[in-house]
């Protein structure tokens, strides 16, 4: 496959960018204002719990698409169960946002 920063094509490992159309439009806005809306509560949450780390907002949404991954590679989603069920709801709904409008 090549990689080319300048280049733009359609592929499985990049559905996003196969569509010119796609992105950058409110829904981008959307879903970032909801993200941080919900995301800062959770990295407080879990924070409560390290010592020598402090999670951000960011990271927390690195680590609910990480989880996806985890479950399917080995079928293990006890990671995924740091997240509450209300923490999980607002991960897809940001993903909607992003996606329904986009």
């Amino acid at each position: 496959m090549p990689d080319s920063v300048n280049c733009t094509f359609a592929d499985s490992l990049t559905p996003s960018t196969g569509c010119p159309a796609y992105g950058g439009g409110d829904s981008s806005f959307k879903a970032q204002d909801f993200r941080a809306a919900y995301q800062p509560a959770v990295a407080d949450r879990l924070n409560q719990y390290l010592e020598g780390l402090t999670l951000n907002s960011s990271d927390i949404g690195v680590m609910q698409d990480l989880c996806g991954f985890q479950a399917e590679i080995d079928g293990d989603t006890r990671f995924c169960d740091i997240f509450t069920e209300t923490e999980w709801k607002d991960y897809e709904y940001a993903h909607d946002l992003n996606y329904y409008y986009g």
